[in-house]
């Protein structure tokens, strides 16, 4: 792949995010260590958080900016959080800075997240527009490319637009589907919570063309949605290794609105809370990214919270993940 250079990565230090006062252990902002892409390949293996500040795709597709801004936004209240029983290194890379163009964004986000997995470490991703689980993506396919793989999306949208025009939020797993490592290692796309009115006829049927599976929001409603998505969850694990990505816009809007496209219906916060954790838990989830939320669209600042609240799930499950494999035999969900 090509390299892009130079690229901008603004480190973040996450004791700043703390009162001088605020000595307590337990708080995400002192356990967290601020770290540099040359610290990748050295420190020990742990948990990477890396955002990535760029908004373009959204502007592509003339939806509502402003998820350029979450990384630092959700870094303001997740340093404040407390977890008790990690025993894994947590560290922060930074965010990185949109380049020049878009392709160039998306081709260092790639060379970044590969270098995360090449150190034996495990990524969050903080978005930025959706598109940017592309590289998240790609990189996990990079990396693993003797591996059985699998995408789950939690989203309303299907995000298949082609890029004949531009890269825009609403083309990630176009992008990702249509790769010849996507497809040469025979890799899995599932959809879930997908809305039919945020989805046009070319996208689900595009869908269907490439085998790609898609959970319908009521289908998923007539059921019970969380025992679907365990369910979903150990049928990938049982074979493949997994990148959970969630858009926060597949969160109904009475308790996400912060976001470029919101919706009417969606998951509760409950629900993707609890999704969150199991993905946490699951030892095949390898790889795990939220985007799509937007501060300046969300003045209450319950997205946020919420977006935070996901991460700090995930890393609560992740704690039980590593305790099981540490303490007893864990099955591949847990």
């Amino acid at each position: 792949m090509r390299g892009f250079f130079p690229m901008k990565i603004l480190a973040q230090n996450p004791n700043s995010y703390l009162s001088p006062h605020s000595t307590e252990s337990s708080r995400l902002g002192n356990q967290a260590v601020s770290v540099s892409l040359a610290d990748l390949a050295k420190i020990p293996h742990g948990i990477v958080l890396f955002g990535i500040a760029d908004d373009t795709g959204i502007k592509n597709v003339n939806g509502r900016v402003g998820a350029a801004a979450a990384p630092g936004a959700v870094r303001v209240k997740l340093y404040k959080q407390n977890l008790h029983t990690s025993s894994t290194p947590i560290y922060d890379l930074g965010d990185l800075l949109p380049a020049e163009s878009i392709q160039e964004t998306h081709a260092q986000a790639q060379k970044i997240i590969v270098a995360i997995h090449h150190g034996g470490h495990f990524p969050i991703i903080l978005g930025g527009g959706h598109d940017l689980v592309a590289p998240e993506a790609l990189a996990f396919l990079e990396t693993h490319s003797q591996s059985p793989l699998a995408f789950l999306n939690l989203d309303a949208h299907l995000d298949l637009r082609d890029t004949s025009k531009n890269i825009t939020s609403g083309s990630p797993w176009y992008i990702v589907s249509q790769s010849e490592s996507f497809q040469r290692q025979k890799a899995e796309l599932v959809e879930f919570g997908i809305q039919a009115q945020s989805n046009s006829d070319v996208l689900v049927n595009f869908a269907k063309k490439n085998k790609i599976k898609i959970h319908w929001l009521p289908e998923l409603r007539k059921k019970s949605l969380l025992k679907i998505f365990s369910q979903e969850l150990l049928r990938l694990a049982k074979k493949k290794q997994i990148l959970v990505s969630i858009d926060i816009d597949g969160v109904r809007a009475a308790e996400a609105p912060g976001c470029s496209a919101p919706q009417v219906q969606g998951f509760s916060a409950d629900e993707i809370l609890e999704m969150a954790r199991q993905a946490g838990t699951c030892k095949a989830v390898k790889s795990f990214g939220i985007y799509e939320l937007s501060p300046p669209l969300d003045p209450s600042g319950v997205t946020t919270a919420l977006v935070t609240q996901c991460i700090v799930q995930f890393l609560m499950g992740y704690a039980e993940r590593q305790a099981k494999g540490k303490f007893g035999k864990a099955s591949r969900l847990g």
